[in-house]
C-alpha cells in the first residue's frame, strides 16, 4: 500500500516554497496583525475614538511600559479614550449610574465632563489652562494622562469612568 501512495505522489506536480526563516515569519506575523488591527479599529470604532486616535495606535504597551501609574489609573484612561466607561455604558455592566448630570445637561459623555459641564469650569482651567483636554487625551504623553488622571479625580468623576 506504501508502495502504491509513493507511486501515485510521484506524478502529482512539484510544489516548493521558498525557504523562511523564524524571523522572517515573526516579520510577517506583526505586519499582518498590525494591519489587521488598524483596520479593525477603522470599522468597528466608534466616532469619538476615530477623533482621538487618528494614527489608529496601540497605547497600551507604552501605558504598560510606563511606571507610575496604577492598573486602575490605566484603566480609566483607556476607557476615557474608548468613550466606553461606567458614566456612559455602566447599563450593559449592571451598574447604576446618574442619568444626568449636576448642571442638569441630558448629555452624559467624556466630552461633556472634559469639555463641556459648566460645573467642571474651574477645575478644568487648573488642570488644562487654555489647552483643550480632548487635545490632552488623544496625546497620551505622561504628563498629559497626569492631567487628566488629576481632573478625574479632582472633579469626583474618576469612579464613573
Amino acid at each position: 500500500m506504501a508502495d502504491l501512495n509513493a507511486k501515485e505522489a510521484s506524478t502529482f506536480p512539484l510544489i516548493t516554497t521558498p525557504n523562511y526563516n523564524p524571523m522572517d515569519w515573526n516579520k510577517y506575523i506583526i505586519k499582518e496583525v498590525t494591519r489587521q488591527y488598524k483596520l479593525n479599529l477603522m470599522n468597528d470604532s466608534s466616532i469619538w475614538y476615530k477623533n482621538l486616535n487618528r494614527e489608529m495606535t496601540n497605547i497600551c504597551s507604552f501605558l504598560r511600559s510606563k511606571t507610575g501609574y496604577s492598573r486602575i489609573d490605566i484603566i480609566k484612561f483607556v476607557r476615557l479614550r474608548l468613550g466606553h466607561s461606567k458614566l456612559t455604558h455602566g447599563n450593559l455592566m449592571n451598574i447604576p449610574t446618574p442619568k444626568i448630570c449636576n448642571c442638569l445637561s441630558p448629555t452624559l459623555n467624556p466630552s461633556h465632563i472634559l469639555v463641556h459641564c459648566p460645573n467642571f469650569y474651574n477645575k478644568r482651567q487648573i488642570e488644562f489652562g487654555d489647552t483643550d483636554p480632548i487635545r490632552t487625551l488623544s496625546n497620551p504623553t505622561p504628563e498629559n494622562i497626569s492631567k487628566i488622571i488629576k481632573f478625574l479625580k479632582s472633579t469626583n468623576t474618576y469612579n464613573l469612568i
